[in-house]
């Protein structure tokens, strides 16, 4: 059996025709678009944000000494609360107990 080949020559003009056809419909396409989408999309300017100064403390040493004082004032009962050697010697006292529910006095 013999097999048929097809002609070397390709019809050049044919192929022209129809590459430059799809370019021309590709950049219609992407015109429309463009087009369509400006319209529907309305883009306003971003609008630039003013960032804070930054906030360098140049009374770190005073200020960690303030933290400390106050520290201090709280677990001494200074705040309104009870002194934490109070609250020591309480749970000491309640030995065994001192890790049971936490019950209220009765009036």
């Amino acid at each position: 059996m013999v097999a048929k080949t097809e002609s070397p020559q390709v019809a050049t003009r044919a192929v022209s025709y129809i590459t430059a056809a799809i370019v021309l419909g590709l950049v219609a396409a992407i015109g429309g678009l463009a087009v369509s989408f400006s319209e529907t999309i309305a883009r306003s300017k971003p609008v630039l944000a003013a960032f804070p100064e930054p906030a360098v403390r140049t009374d770190e040493r005073a200020q960690r000494l303030s933290i400390e004082k106050m520290q201090r004032d709280r677990l001494a009962g200074k705040n309104g609360g009870m002194p934490i050697e109070n609250a020591m010697d309480m749970i000491v006292g309640r030995g065994s107990s001192a890790y049971d529910p936490i019950t209220r006095p009765s009036r």
